[in-house]
């Protein structure tokens, strides 16, 4: 059986309907059958339907001012929450553009074969030459120097700057060549 004091620790919550179906159940029972309960309950219904009479509508400027309030505060909260999406987009572009950029990773130019495994960076060999071949397992290969040797990109791409003498450069090297056989090294 429920005690007294369990149901009067209910009272409140029945009182204004927040009691789930099974305890509102519980509490309904043990009232019907205790004097003393059912009387307090009563003396609660009272005071809650005397406060809801005394309640009266604010003044049209008050209500007016508080609306007004709100709304400010919900602009201040609006413009925080647009600064905060602007700063974490541009946080993630950093952090993305950094991740993706293009980086140099150290290679052995002193000879022999280079494997690399780039887990999705860019290889760049920059200026350098390589004697072997250069394998690069997961990420694109960028060549700015020289390979002397097979390259092998496997799952990525292979780009390659072209060098950048013109014809009559390549004429003016090729002649200098040349010369240089003539005279045993002597430049022109």
């Amino acid at each position: 059986m429920v005690d007294c004091e369990s149901i009067r620790s209910k009272l409140d919550e029945y009182v204004d309907g927040t009691l789930p179906p099974l305890e509102y159940r519980e509490v309904k029972a043990h009232l019907i059958q205790c004097d003393s309960c059912n009387k307090e309950a009563e003396e609660l219904f009272l005071i809650t339907e005397s406060i809801e009479n005394m309640l009266v509508d604010p003044p049209e400027l008050l209500n007016k001012r508080i609306l007004a309030k709100i709304a400010q505060d919900n602009k201040w909260r609006k413009r925080r929450y647009q600064r905060l999406v602007k700063w974490t987009a541009a946080t993630i572009l950093i952090a993305g553009i950094v991740y993706f950029l293009p980086r140099q990773i150290p290679v052995d130019t002193t000879g022999g074969n280079v494997a690399i495994h780039s887990r999705g960076k860019n290889v760049i060999i920059d200026g350098n030459t390589l004697h072997g071949d250069l394998t690069v397992v997961g990420g694109d290969v960028y060549v700015e120097g020289e390979i002397k040797g097979n390259v092998t990109s496997i799952d990525g791409q292979v780009s390659a700057m072209v060098d950048g003498e013109g014809f009559w450069e390549k004429c003016l090297t090729v002649i200098k060549e040349i010369w240089r056989g003539f005279t045993g090294g002597d430049s022109i």
